[in-house]
């Protein structure tokens, strides 16, 4: 066979190879939480842009990877936002309801502390 045709498919299959596709929407989530943890003058900022983030990709129609809305609810939870923490966490167990049972926890305990409090 010809040089050129191996060059070719040398080059389809390199190329195919590294294309990175993933089923999931992650957001910029690595590069937020390293700001997040790692920049703490950024934190708030940082917080807000994930919000947004997730919102704009609620209305995209694509399906946001794993732990995404229970990492927005803890953000909320530190924040001292109860009501909008659980909000997230709900939408976790919804999204994915293999996190069931961790995230009913979480809304119990939150829900608990939201009566004790009225």
């Amino acid at each position: 066979m010809n040089k050129k045709f191996w060059i070719a498919v040398f080059t389809a299959v390199y190329l195919t190879g590294c294309t990175t596709s993933s089923q999931y929407y992650w957001l910029d989530y690595e590069e937020k939480l390293y700001d997040y943890y790692h920049k703490p003058a950024k934190k708030t900022k940082v917080v807000n842009s994930y919000i947004d983030a997730l919102e704009k990709a609620d209305k995209s129609g694509r399906k946001l990877a794993p732990g995404l809305y229970a990492e927005a609810g803890s953000f909320m939870l530190e924040r001292g936002d109860r009501a909008r923490a659980l909000a997230f966490f709900k939408l976790e167990r919804d999204a994915w309801p293999e996190s069931a049972s961790l995230m009913d926890a979480l809304i119990t305990h939150i829900e608990q502390d939201l009566e004790a409090k009225k």
